[in-house]
């Protein structure tokens, strides 16, 4: 531009011309400046649509602008300050130069002018105008959730936008993710509380983990997931359910009435969770007292049933035996030699007597109660046996294994008597028969009460 005093050319936005001091022209200076916003406006960047409030739709700010420049052809007043009348003259008048002093006043100004209006700007920037939000889409998994039957799910959202002011508040996420709205920044999410499903289900809100979101512009990023696991009915408590009741009143739902609804939901569930576990543990414990009931029943009768009594077999021999039941009579054999025979039982009558020898052990219950008794009786393999070698016996029926004669001797003692100790007490005492002691233990620990005989 130039100064419509001297003619000099001087810089847009000087108020005072550097070569003569003259006021420069408000107007020219104001459309001049006009004309360069008019033709520097930034495009809009929008990431959704706004979102409609109820009375009225959301109003944007917008920039504070210049005042409109004056129409073309209108007159153009500028300011001259009043001249002293000086005397005329002939000749050129000569041309006086602007003092340092009055530069320096100039550029001053003009300084002081630049700091005023970037101040203005950035207080525009930071304090008035406000960044415009964007509708974010947050999908959040839950299991069975649907919150136009249930209720919307409250998070929280921490953060700082991008004018770097704090930002703490509250959203309602309908199920397909929509449902908040942010400025530029970045924000960390969580779940506030439990939404309530139409079924009254509650979700575990404690590990449903965090997100961390950035938005710039019309894109974004996200760290982390977020997901909602159903609580087990039964073990839902009153707090949750009430603090899911509360967040549903504070805009998890649209009324009242659907939140107390949806709250009753959760409350019946749970107690009908609570109710069934309770059920479930009086019937385990039910059949738990009738097993135990039956063991004992068994225990009582014995592991093993004949027509007319119920046995057990010695402990010692638990695994090294096996058992063959025929109607009112039992026979025992070893497990690992199936030929031999260890007991017999069997239930005949208390006038049947009861007989010994030195070649099998003889034993029995007693009257059962009807006239009726068991009957036990065990060959003596260590006499057998150890007399069978002492006496050079060519019967194939007195043949045995040394293996085969310590399985059945330490079978039949109970573990009390090794069969070649046996058969050497029975050389050292004559080779007819061991000594007293030796001859008891050979067969004394099998006796009719380690049978657990019952009469059925």
């Amino acid at each position: 531009m130039f100064c419509t005093k001297c003619g000099a050319q001087i810089s847009d936005g000087t108020r005072f011309c550097t070569a003569c001091g003259a006021p420069v022209s408000v107007a020219a200076s104001r459309s001049d400046a006009g004309a360069a916003e008019a033709g520097g406006a930034d495009p809009t960047i929008s990431m959704g649509s706004p979102q409609s409030v109820p009375g009225g739709t959301v109003q944007m700010p917008r920039p504070a602008s210049y005042a409109d420049p004056a129409p073309a052809g209108s007159p153009v007043q500028t300011y001259a300050p009043p001249q002293h009348q000086q005397a005329a003259s002939f000749g050129e008048a000569p041309h006086r130069k602007a003092s340092r002093k009055t530069r320096n006043v100039v550029i001053g100004v003009f300084v002081a002018l630049v700091v005023l209006v970037a101040a203005a700007a950035a207080g525009w920037f930071f304090f008035i105008r406000t960044p415009a939000p964007t509708a974010v889409v947050f999908m959040i998994d839950a299991a069975g959730l649907d919150s136009s039957t249930g209720t919307r799910i409250p998070v929280h959202i921490e953060g700082e936008d991008v004018r770097g002011k704090e930002v703490s508040a509250d959203y309602y996420l309908e199920t397909d993710g929509s449902g908040m709205e942010l400025v530029d920044g970045v924000y960390e999410l969580t779940v506030a509380a439990s939404p309530i499903a139409a079924d009254g289900t509650i979700y575990n809100v404690a590990d449903a983990g965090s997100a961390t979101i950035e938005i710039e512009g019309d894109s974004g990023s996200m760290e982390g997931s977020i997901s909602l696991d159903p609580i087990p009915a039964a073990e839902v408590t009153d707090r949750q359910i009430e603090d899911a009741y509360e967040a549903a009143l504070a805009g998890g739902v649209d009324d009242e009435q659907r939140a107390e609804e949806l709250r009753d939901a959760a409350t019946a569930r749970r107690d009908e969770a609570v109710e069934a576990e309770q059920e479930a543990q009086r019937r385990q414990e039910e059949e738990e007292a009738r097993r135990r009931e039956e063991e004992a029943a068994r225990e009582q009768q014995g592991a093993y049933q004949a027509d007319s009594f119920s046995f057990d077999i010695p402990s010692y021999w638990e695994g090294r035996v096996t058992v063959q039941v025929d109607g009112d009579s039992a026979t025992i054999y070893s497990s690992t030699y199936p030929e031999r025979e260890l007991a017999t039982l069997a239930y005949v009558s208390v006038d049947a007597g009861v007989g010994t020898d030195i070649g099998g052990a003889i034993d029995s219950t007693g009257d059962l109660g009807n006239g009726m008794m068991v009957y036990l009786y065990a060959p003596n393999y260590a006499y057998r046996i150890a007399y069978a070698n002492l006496s050079g016996s060519t019967d194939p029926a007195d043949y045995y294994t040394l293996e085969e004669a310590e399985e059945l001797v330490d079978l039949q003692s109970g573990g009390t008597v090794n069969y070649t100790d046996y058969l050497n007490n029975m050389r050292d005492n004559g080779g007819t028969s061991p000594d007293q002691d030796m001859l008891l233990a050979g067969v004394q620990q099998i006796d009719i009460d380690d049978f657990n005989v019952h009469g059925r």
